[in-house]
């Protein structure tokens, strides 16, 4: 009876810092309520032995069953008993829940996270991913966990920094290329020989910081060359050629127009800087499109005359008024016909515009050389010339079409290109009308 009592006080020790340790209980007090079970049991093991004795005895010396009674206050342990394990069982239900709870907790958060948020185990085996690791790099959800991490990355910057954190138990700053995304961010050791990497997507950073790298180094150049013209001028008419009428006059028209140039082009820039940071904030009212255009028209009539081109305006007088800005639509007229002027060398330029549905679709066509697949993907780019040798001799700042393609979009429509070579160009202009 001693042995098992023993025993059962033993095993009661030993459940007591199970439960205790994995459901972050206290675990004396567990204790002690096993041990309080264990003495109870024992007690009622050593009872039962007794009676089944007294019960043996033979002849006169047997004990009558009736009298064998089991000891004082026994029932009101086992109900002490009865309700400590009822209230175990109610904290391990709780215990339960609240894991469970946190477990939801945690896959909603994975899954609301934007940035790549993987760990990973000691064999390097991924165990929890969030919702954006997978498209960021190139693989489906469902697949991913439980993948290793050299096959989902496979870079050699990735081995090289988790060899690192793995020597120093440090922190490492990670950057790295990806199915096409540029990621950046931290490996972190934590305990049991896991890591937590988190890589932000910077694609979109990076692409803007090259269009600022590129709009900069453009807009140098594009000062600088006739910066460069008119400061050469200016030495040479210093050095004694002012002393020459004819030379003089020469040399003062290249500088005037040189300074011409320099103004459109810091005009130019102004204007894309308003449109780029919604500085020119106009209502979007209904707009008479034939009144403008022939406005449009009458300005640039001279010039295409003066180049023998023949400059067609075919809008019909009833047409429908578009939805818009009357200076944004002035100027997009005024850019699409100086561009397709200063490109044709003979034939003709034609502003049309045609009704499909609610949308008027405006054009500008010209009879010019056409422009290659190749060039028209940026054509609408800022400084972007087919022919840079030819813009800059009539002038051109190589912002027009970029400024022509943010007013449109301000004014909520959308604008196009349709070419081949050697059979002309048509700019085309979508903008909704009028419901009336």
């Amino acid at each position: 009876m001693v042995k098992r009592l023993s025993r059962a006080l033993l095993l009661a020790l030993c459940a007591g810092f199970i439960f205790g340790f994995f459901l972050h209980l206290p675990w004396l007090w567990v204790n002690l309520v096993l041990i309080f079970a264990a003495f109870a049991v024992g007690q009622g093991l050593a009872v039962r032995k007794v009676r089944r004795v007294l019960l043996q005895l033979p002849g006169d010396r047997r004990w009558p069953e009736k009298k064998i009674f089991l000891p004082a206050g026994l029932d009101a342990m086992l109900k002490s008993l009865s309700v400590a394990f009822g209230s175990l069982d109610r904290q391990l239900a709780a215990k339960s829940q609240q894991l469970s709870a946190s477990k939801q907790e945690l896959e909603l958060l994975l899954t609301s996270i934007e940035d790549c948020v993987l760990l990973i185990d000691s064999s390097k085996n991924i165990l929890l991913a969030s919702g954006a690791s997978a498209e960021l790099l190139g693989w489906q959800p469902e697949e991913l966990k439980g993948q290793h991490l050299f096959r989902v990355i496979r870079t050699s910057e990735m081995r090289k920094k988790l060899d690192q954190v793995e020597q120093t138990g440090a922190q490492q700053q990670l950057e790295l290329q990806a199915a096409d995304h540029c990621l950046k961010g931290q490996i972190t050791p934590i305990t049991g020989g896991q890591y937590l990497i988190m890589l932000a997507d910077c694609t979109d950073k990076e692409r803007l910081d090259q269009l600022r790298r590129d709009f900069a180094s453009n807009v140098s150049h594009e000062l600088r060359t006739p910066l460069t013209s008119v400061q050469g001028f200016v030495d040479t008419l210093l050095d004694g050629a002012w002393q020459d009428p004819e030379a003089c006059q020469h040399f003062l028209k290249i500088i005037k127009r040189e300074t011409a140039r320099l103004t459109r082009l810091v005009a130019d820039l102004l204007d894309l800087s308003r449109l780029e940071t919604r500085r020119l904030e106009r209502p979007i009212v209904p707009v008479d499109l034939g009144k403008v255009a022939r406005r449009v028209s009458e300005l640039v009539e001279k010039r295409a005359q003066d180049k023998g081109l023949k400059l067609q305006t075919a809008i019909a007088e009833d047409f429908p008024l578009v939805m818009g800005d009357k200076d944004l639509l002035h100027q997009v007229l005024l850019n699409l016909l100086d561009n397709a002027i200063s490109y044709t060398e003979e034939g003709f330029v034609e502003l049309r515009a045609t009704l499909d549905g609610k949308t008027a679709r405006i054009e500008v066509a010209d009879s010019g050389p056409g422009i290659s697949p190749e060039d028209q993907e940026r054509i609408f780019e800022r400084f972007y010339r087919v022919d840079k040798a030819r813009s800059r001799h009539a002038g051109g700042t190589g912002l027009g079409l970029a400024i022509a393609r943010f007013a449109v979009e301000r004014m909520g429509g959308k604008i196009g290109l349709e070419s081949q070579l050697g059979r002309g160009s048509t700019f085309w202009v979508e903008l909704p009308v009028t419901s009336s």
